[in-house]
């Protein structure tokens, strides 16, 4: 089966763009190779250790990629995750990254007022 990459909603180029935007900024994490994995499913099996980033999991590089690409306007209305786990450890990190000053709110409950966002993409909303 062929797949045409120009038809993809992600293309090479957006892969590459974010790969510069992230040099220096997340770990550069090991491939693993599964011995015993591999005997037993007759193909070579590999690991991406993205446990390895400091918020555990692979969500903050999209996290980062997002949040530097907002704008000025956007940065200064901030950023809302409505998750409890790695999406929002990701996404709490890439602000302290990205957006500093950052403030966090731990519970949506305990904020007053959410307010409309400006903006909205899946599982991340900037807020206004």
């Amino acid at each position: 089966m062929s797949v045409d990459l120009d038809s993809l909603p992600v293309t090479i180029t957006d892969i590459e763009r974010a790969a510069e935007l992230l040099e220096g900024v997340i770990e550069r994490t090991p491939v693993a190779h599964s011995r015993a994995l591999s005997q037993r499913l007759g193909s070579e099996v590999f690991f991406k250790c993205e446990n390895l980033q400091r918020a555990g999991s692979f969500k903050v590089r999209g996290a980062y990629v997002r949040m530097a690409k907002l704008s000025e306007e956007e940065k200064k209305r901030g950023v809302v995750a409505a998750s409890a786990g790695n999406h929002a450890q990701g996404v709490a990190l890439a602000t302290a990254w990205a957006l500093r000053p950052a403030s966090t709110c731990r519970w949506a409950r305990r904020c007053r007022r959410l307010p409309q966002p400006a903006i909205t993409v899946p599982r991340l909303s900037c807020t206004a």
